[in-house]
């Protein structure tokens, strides 16, 4: 017979009071009150030291009315079986009026226990109504966490009424996330049952899920039966997923016999489906079968990458078998892979031999790769002797990288440490990014400690590069601590690089602060700079403030320069609001060069509109280069549609420009339809130059080809009589 859970849990407490020497008996043979001791499994920040934890008396729990003085008690054991003793007895009005004085509390982690306490009690009681309770919060992310410990408690003692009861409930996420919960109980004590009831289910309802479930929890028991339902009942993704899940099950529990399973099946994908599932549980246990298994059955990258795999972790335990067994690896690449892992696992027992193998037996790619790996285990289990052995290396990009790995460890452990190693080792050309990074690293893990050792590393290394680094961490985390530590600097060249990375930041986080420290600023390069970083990030942000801005500028060549920068970032956001805007400017010269800008971003991104735009704009000169603007973009994506909408233009110069351009274009690769379509324009100047162009073009690959298109055109026979002259060809 099976206990409900609750009273299972009720059991194992009285148990544990039980073997502790305490009696459940409320009156001992002396007529004293008896005491509860303390289990010897309760934590040690729950032991007899807590205040009176000993005069306890269970006598004291067996009304509801002492709610409040269980909820007083000093240690969390002694109050959780005191509330289970209580709620053992409650009945239906009882643990409603329990739950309703729970909902009173204010602390959220106390008030959650006590709901599922009751509720678990609840379940057996009255199981629908709990579900009830529960669903009732069921807007609140508690209330689907309450009900799935309602539908676990009820799946214990009564599975098939819950999966009934539930399954009747509307189809919605409420009832999907009971069913996991009480599928996962039900598995536990009747995986076969379970198994009908969860391929009884309508897809939809989680059944996959369950599925998941319940095939796992046979799969410990009956890992072949699991598997047939999975490839007979199932199709498709689902089948995949499910026969993932049992073989890896059945591979933690007998990963040889899943390994000769997956083998023994014909279809090559179908085992590289399922190969991870198997190989990683083998490769734990036996990596020298793994080695074997995944060589007869792996196929390309999942192969050479479990064979090394396989050897690391036989390299934790065999180190020479390990080295033996990845120089059998046919692929030189699967080989480098395999030494870096040993040199790996090496590394954790004896570093320097594993150094000293690298040494003497690896080269090239491989060795550098092993060194790698060998330092960061090292330098994670011994920092000082791996820091050791990357200084006496000889210089170069190998040792910096090498300097790197054992940097990352070292700002880990000791920040300042890091800093000043770094500081000391001779780093030759690579001293000012190394020490940059080591200050990055440094100021991220302690940013109070690390400021001041800024100064220290500019007198040591006074290049500006190092000098915005600095600038660029500080700023990070505080834009003027940075400014502070940027202007105090006394050399112009350091100054002006940390200022101008601070700036940049500053402008991205706060542009109104920005703003006004700029207006400060005497005239400078730093000035200039702090401009345009201000510029691009407020256009980003408010174009109107940003138009309110620069029209305020008193200098012409920097409102010019301005409005053909914003033109540009407003254009990619809005850029028929752009284009009306620079429509009005009331200087030619910086108007046209405005809609040329606009024109430009817009037809990159949607041509065909831009199209449609150009066309509203009167008949001008910029008129006429923006259509060029636009064939030139648009050709880039699509030269049918450029042809189709100019061939669309009324006559005049727009068109005229845009066929000049549009034929010079298609010049380069089809220079007989470039003489066809440069033949069509209106102009006569224009018309006679676009077509000895193409003709010329087309003339180098072939010349007969060349004379046809000429007759074929719509030149008149002037124009092509000069033609063929100019080209130094008879008539």
């Amino acid at each position: 017979m099976s206990i409900p859970p609750f009273r299972s849990t009720f059991l194992a407490v009285a148990l544990a009071t039980l073997f502790c020497g305490c009696s459940k008996d409320p009156e001992s043979s002396s007529g004293e009150s008896s005491t509860y001791r303390l289990p010897d499994s309760v934590p040690e920040s729950e032991s007899v030291g807590s205040p009176g934890f000993d005069e306890i008396r269970a006598s004291e729990f067996a009304d509801y009315e002492d709610f409040d003085a269980i909820l007083a008690l000093p240690a969390t054991f002694t109050r959780k079986e005191a509330f289970y003793r209580l709620l053992g007895r409650a009945d239906k009005e009882e643990l409603e009026a329990f739950l309703e004085r729970v909902s009173s509390l204010s602390d959220s982690s106390q008030r959650t226990q006590l709901r599922v306490l009751a509720l678990e009690r609840y379940a057996e009681v009255d199981p629908r109504a709990a579900l009830s309770w529960a669903r009732s919060m069921s807007g609140q992310e508690e209330g689907y966490y309450l009900a799935q410990k309602v539908a676990s408690a009820w799946a214990a003692y009564g599975p098939k009424q819950a999966t009934e009861y539930v399954t009747s409930l509307p189809d919605d996420d409420f009832k999907r996330d009971l069913m996991y919960p009480l599928f996962e109980s039900w598995s536990l004590s009747s995986p076969q049952e379970a198994l009908s009831a969860a391929l009884a289910m309508a897809n939809g309802q989680g059944r996959e899920g369950v599925m998941h479930q319940v095939l796992s929890q046979l799969a410990r028991i009956d890992p072949r039966a699991a598997l047939s339902y999975a490839t007979d009942r199932l199709s498709g993704q689902q089948r995949d997923n499910i026969t993932n899940t049992v073989l890896n099950e059945w591979a933690r529990s007998d990963p040889s016999a899943a390994a000769s399973y997956l083998a023994s099946i014909d279809d090559p994908q179908a085992r590289l489906k399922h190969f991870d599932s198997v190989f990683y549980p083998l490769a734990r246990s036996n990596p020298r079968e793994a080695f074997l298994w995944a060589k007869k059955v792996g196929i390309g990258e999942s192969q050479t990458r479990a064979m090394a795999t396989a050897v690391e972790n036989l390299a934790r335990t065999d180190v020479r078998g390990a080295i033996e067994m990845a120089a059998s690896m046919p692929d030189s690449a699967a080989q480098a892979r395999a030494m870096s892992g040993i040199a790996e696992s090496w590394g954790r027992t004896d570093p320097q031999a594993a150094a000293a193998w690298i040494e003497n037996s690896l080269s090239g790619q491989t060795k550098s790769q092993a060194l790698n790996r060998l330092v960061s285990s090292w330098s994670r289990n011994n920092l000082s002797q791996a820091s050791e052995y990357v200084e006496q290396m000889p210089a170069g990009q190998a040792r910096n990288d090498l300097i790197n790995n054992v940097l990352y460890t070292y700002v880990e452990r000791n920040p300042m440490g890091a800093l000043d190693w770094v500081d000391q080792v001779a780093l030759g050309d690579h001293r000012e990014s190394l020490l940059g990074l080591a200050f990055e690293a440094a100021f991220r893990k302690d940013p109070a400690s690390i400021a001041g050792y800024a100064d220290q590393l500019m007198e040591s290394d006074p290049s500006p590069g190092l000098a915005s680094r600095i600038a660029s961490s500080m700023a990070e985390r505080n834009i003027a601590d940075a400014l502070v530590w940027a202007e105090s600097l006394s050399s112009e060249d350091q100054r002006a690089s940390a200022l101008q990375v601070v700036n940049r930041h500053w402008a991205s986080v706060d542009v109104s602060a920005a703003t006004e420290y700029w207006q400060e600023l005497p005239p400078s390069e730093v000035k200039d700079q702090l401009f345009w970083s201000l510029l691009d990030h407020q256009s980003k942000q408010d174009i109107d403030a940003t138009l309110d801005w620069i029209v305020t500028l008193e200098e012409p060549e920097r409102f010019r320069h301005a409005i053909d920068r914003v033109s540009t970032e407003w254009a990619r956001r809005d850029p028929l609001s752009a284009a009306n805007y620079v429509a009005g400017i009331p200087d030619p010269d910086l108007r046209e060069a405005a809609q040329q800008n606009v024109a430009r971003t817009w037809s990159s991104q949607d041509p065909l509109a831009a199209a449609a735009w150009v066309e509203t704009l009167p008949e001008s000169s910029i008129k006429q280069t923006i259509v060029k603007t636009v064939v030139s973009n648009w050709m880039d994506h699509d030269d049918l549609s450029a042809e189709v909408w100019l061939n669309m233009l009324p006559p005049g110069p727009s068109r005229d420009s845009g066929l000049a351009d549009f034929a010079s274009r298609l010049g380069r690769s089809d220079p007989s339809a470039a003489l066809k379509h440069a033949s069509s324009i209106g102009d006569a100047d224009m018309r006679y130059s676009a077509s000895f162009t193409a003709a010329a073009r087309l003339m180098e690959s072939d010349p007969d080809l060349m004379r046809q298109g000429i007759r074929e055109s719509s030149l008149n026979q002037a124009e092509k009589n000069r033609l063929l002259s100019d080209l130094g060809l008879q008539n």
